[in-house]
């Protein structure tokens, strides 16, 4: 009995110190319990705000309880869906019913779950017939829950590319009614008011009725060869032979005349006559600075290059960036777009006459291509490749203007798609710069500027 009430010291300490032990790792296990399960909270709270951030998906503006904004977008629309979109635009512009060429990639987006590598010509076509045939937008889509999001997303894309504008070309070029007297149809929608720049006295105005205005598409435009298909004519004074220098001139002497179109008023980022090559290379990996996907479209060019706006704009950003090297960025006028121009020539990258601040009309001559960047210390070549990196950014909101919250496009198949129009570019004697050879007025620029 007395082992039982006289234990060794040794024992009690060892009892006692293996007692301990097992408390403190019940301790341990219990905080191991409480942190798994916040863990397993915090991955359930991020799963639940990335499921807020899918394509279909909406967000409250801070600040401001009642508005909503797109968080992100996936643009895989093809050219060729593009094209046949666009065909049935221009070709309906100046009929009763106008089909919009957004609305019918819209359509097919939420047909698709926006997954183009389903598209059919076939299903555009059923569904432009049965608009043609007195069926409404609101009725084909009324099944289509994510319709509404699509007509938002691609239209922030595509809305400002298509639309009336003036633009230049060869007087040859010019169809017989812009030159000869004619009445305008009443009703026309297409029809526009204006006058032949030429040294003979202004004609009475004209419009087009069909689609082979300029003897046919490959006849059209220099610029516009397959882009548009309404012209209406023309534009006074008619300056004399007297007063050369007031005669608007083609690079082979020939005068030029205004005319009005429909169709499209977007440009390729490259002038005409100069080559280039290119693939898919949105998302790929970077690792200059950082490791990064690449957020533009990258097309492979001659150092020099004339770069083309793509669409009329705002001047928001022009300068030297480490990454980009010297870049411009172009706002469009409705705020949606943020063209972005990057790896410009060294030594002479801009138009000189561009600043912050600056409109510029589509199809104008903004800057050359080159290979700065990818360094700290300003016009630096960097790059091993000539090329052009060209990024589209949309932007809802202003939150997403920079940040993490940057919705950034495959720009690919829309380039495909704008290689249809291109800005034809002649060397400005004595200088190191390029200018597009026929003039364009956009009414959106006109619009902005009297704001």
């Amino acid at each position: 009995m007395l082992l039982f009430t006289h234990t060794c010291p040794v024992t009690e300490f060892a009892v006692a110190s293996h007692l301990n032990t097992i408390a403190q790792e019940g301790s341990v296990l219990k905080r191991s319990s409480v942190i798994i399960a916040l863990e397993i909270c915090a991955i359930a709270a991020l799963f639940v705000s990335w499921s807020f951030q899918r394509p279909n998906s909406r967000q409250v503006t801070v600040g401001n309880a009642s508005e909503h904004f797109i968080r992100w977008v996936d643009f895989d629309v093809t050219a060729d869906a593009m094209t046949q979109a666009f065909r049935y635009d221009v070709d309906t512009c100046q009929q009763d019913l106008h089909l919009n060429w957004v609305d019918l990639l819209a359509y097919l987006g939420a047909r698709y779950g926006g997954d183009f590598s389903h598209y059919q010509a076939s299903d555009m076509t059923e569904a432009a017939e049965q608009l043609q045939n007195g069926v409404t937008v609101e009725e084909l889509t009324k099944n289509m829950s994510s319709f509404a999001y699509y007509r938002e997303a691609y239209g922030a894309v595509l809305d400002g590319m298509v639309g009336l504008y003036e633009i230049e070309i060869p007087k040859s070029e010019a169809p017989a009614f812009a030159l000869a007297d004619a009445q305008i149809q009443e009703g026309d929608p297409a029809a526009n008011t204006s006058y032949a720049t030429t040294p003979t006295p202004p004609p009475t105005t004209a419009a087009t009725t069909g689609t082979d205005t300029i003897d046919s598409a490959s006849q059209a435009s220099p610029e516009t060869s397959a882009s548009s298909n309404t012209q209406t004519s023309l534009e006074p004074p008619a300056p004399t032979l007297s007063d050369p220098d007031a005669v608007p001139l083609t690079p082979s002497g020939e005068e030029k005349v205004w005319v009005t179109k429909y169709g499209l008023k977007a440009f390729l980022p490259l002038a005409k006559n100069f080559p280039y090559s290119h693939y898919d290379d949105f998302g790929v990996s970077r690792s200059y600075g950082y490791r990064r996907r690449h957020l533009g479209h990258d097309m492979m060019g001659q150092t020099g290059t004339p770069v083309i706006a793509v669409e009329s704009g705002r001047v928001e950003a022009l300068g030297w960036n480490q990454y980009g090297g010297w870049r411009i960025g172009i706002r469009s006028f409705d705020g949606k777009r943020y063209y972005y121009y990057a790896h410009l020539r060294k030594d002479y990258p801009y138009q000189s006459n561009l600043k912050e601040g600056s409109l510029v009309t589509a199809g104008d001559v903004i800057g050359y291509l080159g290979h700065t960047g990818y360094s700290s210390t300003e016009n630096t070549n960097n790059i091993a490749e000539p090329h052009l990196h060209f990024g589209l950014q949309l932007i809802f909101d202003e939150s997403q203007k920079e940040g993490n919250n940057e919705i950034w496009i495959d720009c690919y198949e829309l380039i495909r798609f704008l290689a249809i129009n291109r800005s034809e570019t002649v060397k400005k004697d004595g200088t190191k710069e390029w200018t597009r050879v026929y003039e364009m007025k956009d009414s959106s620029l006109e619009q902005f500027s009297t704001q």
